[in-house]
């Protein structure tokens, strides 16, 4: 979601009626019932936990508690019916564009690639089923600091800095052959739980400016607006847990304006499949050791991935779908 309101929400922390007073910027008076509401929509905003604060939001709204005089209080449940749009719209071209995959059931990996001359835009797209709980998933995402630990691919992961519970600003030093050598790439991802609208839990991802932890000369790459990361939990007949993943990487690079033919198979055939089986050989059963940190973090952090394993298993109880095995 834009706007630093979010972000001062979440910073603020207890919500405490002082703060909301002066973030208004009103002397209407406010009831304490209706501050510690709003408070709660608010926060949930941040966290991206858009089907619970439009819930809250409309309970707000028909118990009468927003009461003329309160106009800034509505501009923020109007944000959140508008970022619940633009999330469908998200998932809505990402479902047609992982489509046009190639037809290959038996395989629980498929990748394709594409160039738009017009725009000097290199576009990914997958579609992975992968055998972890939507909250295993989601800390391999958000812990990603340790994303270096496992993947060499990556010289450098920086957590720069976390906004809200699951918004954060990244940079990544990548570690590829020529002609892509020496990139980097400084970027925002936030999370948006629609997972009882649409059964999904989707991650925006995109570039941002003016990174403050830069101290090399690699050139930067540009992930463009409709980067998305899409996870559908899903539970087989037989009780096994799985997670579809849809993902489209929109990327501008400004010294690669083709992709010669070896390098788009270096991606797709080996980058891709190497990290693939990564995730299912190591990281995951390293993520299930407790000594680990990933699961450390898995452990200490219940606002967010106690939440979303009990948003995960209210989702599957209804939708399940069993995945191909891993290659």
């Amino acid at each position: 979601m834009d706007g630093e309101i979010y972000y001062d929400a979440m910073e603020v922390g207890d919500g405490s009626e002082e703060v909301v007073r002066k973030t208004l910027g009103t002397k209407v008076e406010v009831s304490v019932q209706l501050l510690e509401r709003v408070r709660h929509a608010w926060v949930l905003q941040g966290q991206g936990k858009m089907d619970e604060a439009e819930r809250e939001w409309n309970d707000i709204e028909r118990k009468q508690y927003l009461v003329e005089g309160v106009p800034y209080f509505l501009s923020l449940r109007k944000n959140v019916l508008e970022e619940k749009n633009r999330v469908k719209e998200r998932l809505e071209r990402l479902a047609k564009n992982v489509e046009k995959l190639p037809v290959c059931e038996s395989e629980p990996l498929k990748v394709a690639y594409s160039f738009e001359p017009a725009t000097n835009t290199h576009v990914l797209i997958s579609q992975a089923y992968v055998h972890a709980a939507l909250e295993e998933l989601v800390c391999l995402l958000r812990e990603f600091d340790l994303v270096e630990t496992w993947n060499k691919y990556v010289d450098r992961s920086v957590l720069v800095e976390v906004l809200g519970l699951m918004h954060v600003l990244c940079r990544c030093e990548l570690r590829l052959p020529w002609p892509v050598a020496d990139r980097e790439v400084y970027f925002s991802a936030q999370a948006s739980d629609v997972l009882e609208d649409a059964g999904k839990y989707l991650i925006s991802i995109r570039s941002e400016r003016d990174d403050p932890t830069r101290r090399t000369e690699r050139v930067q790459i540009q992930l463009l607006e409709g980067c998305a990361l899409a996870m559908e939990p899903n539970c087989s007949s037989s009780g096994e847990v799985t997670t579809r993943c849809e993902m489209e990487l929109r990327v501008r690079d400004p010294r690669l304006r083709w992709a010669p033919a070896f390098l788009v198979n270096l991606v797709l055939k080996v980058i891709a499949p190497w990290i693939f089986r990564r995730v299912h050989r190591q990281v995951l059963p390293e993520l299930r050791d407790p000594r680990s940190a990933y699961a450390r973090r898995l452990s200490s952090r219940d606002d967010l991935y106690a939440h979303l394993r009990r948003r995960r298993v209210h989702a599957s109880s209804s939708n399940g779908v069993a995945a191909p095995p891993p290659a």
